[in-house]
């Protein structure tokens, strides 16, 4: 079978085993917030989620609540997103709109379980969304009590979740910090490393094969079995083998 037949089947096995990237869109309001700057602002009341301090040692000390703060001095909070539909966020100073155990919400200083967030969006009537926070580490949804101006999980004195809301506007705002990232410190003429296209490629590589993942990938793969039979007068390929969406 030539090569580009091979090519053809590969890329027709691929298109039929892949879902459409839908979830890539800008259009989807959630996967629209990735690497964005928001205040988090109570439908209710109006007021924004702002870190203050509540006191005692744990995370110096720092926590989040509601506060009557304009739009101007509100916190900003930078979505970095984990994995689908999930973001920590990180106010001005980098601490972590978080959870801590058995039921609070904190101020976090590190990134993992605790300060990831599963994000939904709610639709309005008037078209736009307000959004809803579940944390990951406890599996609880960030709550509001608007006649204490709290922010809660559990809230024993209030089992029915009276006087609460569960549903955030973000408000666009600038000006956040962003997620650290892992840096280089790569320094010098970036252009040395680009060679000379008239000369030979020289470097190191890694050979190696994935053998079962025809049962997970889908696609296509091709094998075929060389003859050593001395009689043979040239190596011929006798078997070829193909897979699609996992199938052998």
């Amino acid at each position: 079978m030539k090569v580009s037949t091979i090519a053809s089947l590969f890329i027709l096995t691929l298109s039929m085993a892949t879902p459409a990237l839908s979830w890539a869109s800008d259009d989807n309001p959630v996967h629209s917030l990735a690497q964005g700057c928001y205040a988090i602002q109570s439908p209710q009341t109006g007021k924004f989620v702002h870190r203050y301090t509540s006191g005692g040692l744990v995370n110096d000390g720092q926590s989040f609540g509601l506060f009557d703060a304009s739009l101007a001095t509100a916190g900003r909070f930078y979505f970095k997103p984990t994995g689908l539909d999930h973001y920590m966020m990180t106010d001005s100073e980098g601490y972590y709109l978080a959870a801590r155990l058995p039921y609070h919400i904190t101020a976090g200083t590190y990134a993992g379980k605790f300060a990831e967030w599963r994000t939904d969006a709610v639709p309005q009537p008037d078209g736009s969304y307000r959004y809803r926070f579940t944390v990951t580490g406890l599996n609880r949804t960030l709550r509001h009590n608007y006649s204490s101006d709290s922010l809660y999980f559990v809230d024993e004195l209030n089992p029915y979740n009276y006087t609460s809301e569960t549903d955030f506007i973000l408000v666009p705002q600038t000006d956040c910090t962003p997620f650290p990232e892992i840096q280089t410190n790569v320094t010098g003429n970036l252009d040395a490393l680009k060679g000379d296209a008239s000369q030979p490629v020289r470097g190191f590589i890694d050979p190696h094969t994935h053998i079962t993942s025809y049962e997970f990938m889908g696609g296509a793969s091709c094998t075929a079995s060389l003859s050593t039979d001395s009689a043979s007068p040239a190596p011929s390929t006798t078997a070829a083998v193909y897979t699609a969406a996992g199938a052998h």
